[in-house]
């Protein structure tokens, strides 16, 4: 990447670099997720997320000095990255101990499907780009397109395992795709 300054093809959906998170989230599924906030306050990682935040942007430009892609400068798959993603993490978990209602419904149906969205988002993004490409006001404005984006995949990733699961049964979706 570096001396080709070219995108490997499908570098982004190779299983390694997506490896570090299922990882954690099988041990927080196994072990529970106090060691995500032991002994850290709330002041703490909102700073740790600003500054791996701040890292994650430095990092973008640095690879564009060095003439990399833009596609690269502004991959998920940057060490910064990852550790914002990190620190964002233990972030919402931290502030989920002061919350009123401490289980966010939401977040835990996300988590406990994220095995399943990940087999199939991937075709609900090209499917989205295909569609919201065609709307010229959404292009022009990145973060509504993403948010659009957002809602549009996870909603058809859900509804797409749970058509799976009506169709072959929970049991055998569990046991061919792990969902």
């Amino acid at each position: 990447m570096i001396i080709n300054k070219k995108q490997i093809p499908f570098y982004q959906t190779y299983f390694p670099a997506w490896f570090i998170f299922y990882y954690i989230g099988l041990s927080v599924k196994i072990n529970g997720y106090k060691f995500l906030y032991k002994n850290n306050q709330i002041s703490i990682s909102l700073i740790m997320c600003i500054v791996s935040f701040i890292l994650s942007i430095f990092e973008g430009y640095m690879l564009l000095s060095l003439g990399l892609l833009e596609s690269i400068a502004s991959s998920q798959i940057k060490i910064s990255t990852f550790l914002y993603t990190f620190t964002l993490i233990k972030l919402i978990m931290k502030i989920k101990l002061y919350s009123q209602d401490n289980k966010i419904k939401w977040l835990k149906y996300i988590g406990d499907n994220s095995y399943g969205i990940y087999y199939v988002h991937m075709f609900w993004i090209i499917i989205s780009n295909r569609g919201l490409i065609l709307i010229p006001s959404l292009r022009d404005i990145l973060p509504i397109y993403q948010f659009i984006q957002l809602i549009f995949v996870l909603s058809f990733s859900f509804f797409s395992i749970y058509i799976i699961r009506m169709i072959i049964g929970r049991n055998l979706a569990n046991k061919l795709f792990g969902f």
